[in-house]
């Protein structure tokens, strides 16, 4: 039997066991600090998948805590492949909602992620050196390959030397995953990342944990969860989130019983249709007055929640390091990478609305959110100067015009320092 064929078999089949096993046991070390944990997966196009997530290298299970009961079947839980990482918009882990035995679960891995010992350390910077090094390996093997070949005696032949150098690289992939000097220095600390999320550009601040080639993780986050509650005189009182709506005739009441303010957005109730733009205190209440024999009534709102946060590193990235958190900056408006169809019929009714009540504070300081969207700060700040000069009218007296009109003043003077 040729030797040459004998040594080319053995060395492909070796190199091809090992590469199979590192990418067996290779798990995305972001992902991996929430494997155990309930989490919600929010995809690109809206979805909202949640269970517990029992990861993979190929990747994740999340298991349903109730059987879901389709038409045909019954569904236990959802597999994501990692082909399908591309699709995630981002997943969250709430805090609020961790059991005494997950707490300390998390406590322990932020105590190791932060307070790491000796050999966490050396293991960390020896991932990191790999990473660094990786191009200078793959050219060291391709230089052990080239003296393996020898002119007298044809070891390898070139169609194998080009499949080990192929296995090489993905056996040095899958050693480590990305390093990044820039975000090395970030870890640990408090930062600001920049998310696409549809449209808008968000700004999110919280402890930065850990990255990855795919993902960025961080940690006490204050998130603004979206809401949406209807009554109706056949359902007149309803609690989401802590936010309790009630309807009584032609008049309504909000009452937050969240720890956090809640923003009060829009109210839809048939051809009445108004831009709230409000921002309510923990156990406060805020009345409003309907048509008379209001039907079916759609308020809008944000709450705030602690969550810990992976964003794929595709639509994401570490913009400033931040120092502290400003809870009045809760509800910042992202800033928009399209102008809608949507905004623009909303922009051209509060104008309208304006034009014909000058006085309309709230439609003065909703006209000035869809601005700040926009960056036209300049006629933002006109927009909430005047809304302020009607603040009676408001139901929250003017705070969240004022929180909007120190973002506007603070935004005006980094263009003058730039």
């Amino acid at each position: 039997m040729d030797i040459s064929l004998l040594v080319t078999i053995l060395v492909i089949f070796a190199a091809a066991l090992l590469g199979s096993y590192l990418r067996s046991i290779q798990r995305d070390r972001c992902l991996k600090s929430f494997d155990g944990f309930h989490v919600f997966v929010e995809m690109k196009d809206g979805r909202v998948i949640w269970g517990t997530m029992s990861l993979e290298s190929t990747g994740m299970e999340l298991l349903y805590r109730d059987s879901v009961h389709d038409d045909q079947h019954i569904e236990t839980s959802y597999i994501l492949y990692r082909d399908e990482y591309g699709n995630i918009q981002a997943i969250y882990r709430y805090t609020d909602q961790l059991t005494p035995e997950n707490t300390e679960r998390r406590n322990r891995d932020l105590e190791r992620s932060f307070h790491p010992g000796l050999f966490r350390r050396l293991g960390r910077k020896s991932r990191d050196f790999i990473n660094t090094a990786s191009d200078s390996v793959n050219e060291a093997l391709n230089l052990v390959l080239g003296r393996v070949r020898a002119p007298t005696v044809p070891v390898i032949t070139d169609t194998s030397q080009k499949y080990l150098t192929q296995v090489g690289k993905n056996i040095i992939g899958y050693v480590g995953t990305r390093y990044d000097p820039l975000l090395e220095r970030y870890v640990g600390s408090r930062v600001v990342i920049e998310v696409v999320e549809g449209d808008t550009v968000n700004e999110y601040v919280g402890v930065f944990k850990e990255y990855s080639s795919d993902f960025l993780e961080l940690l006490d986050i204050f998130h603004p969860e979206q809401h949406t509650v209807a009554v109706s005189p056949e359902e007149p009182e309803k609690i989401q989130s802590d936010v309790e709506v009630r309807l009584d005739g032609a008049h309504l009441t909000l009452s937050n019983h969240h720890a956090q303010p809640v923003l009060l957005e829009r109210l839809v109730c048939g051809e009445d249709e108004r831009e709230l733009n409000v921002v309510l205190d923990p156990g406060q209440d805020a009345a409003l007055t309907l048509e008379e024999g209001a039907e079916a009534v759609q308020v809008e709102f944000k709450v705030v929640r602690s969550v810990d946060m992976i964003v794929p590193r595709a639509h994401a990235l570490v913009r400033h390091r931040a120092e502290r958190h400003d809870p009045e900056r809760f509800f910042d408006i992202g800033v928009l990478l399209r102008w809608t169809s949507e905004a623009a019929r909303r922009e051209q009714r509060l104008r309208r609305l304006l034009a014909q009540d000058p006085t309309d504070a709230a439609s003065a300081s909703a006209l000035a959110g869809l601005l700040i969207q926009r960056g036209e700060w300049e006629e933002a700040r006109r927009w909430l100067e005047q809304a302020l000069m009607y603040s009676d009218k408001l139901l929250d007296h003017g705070k969240r015009a004022r929180q909007q009109l120190q973002r506007v003043e603070n935004e005006l003077q980094a263009m003058k320092r730039g």
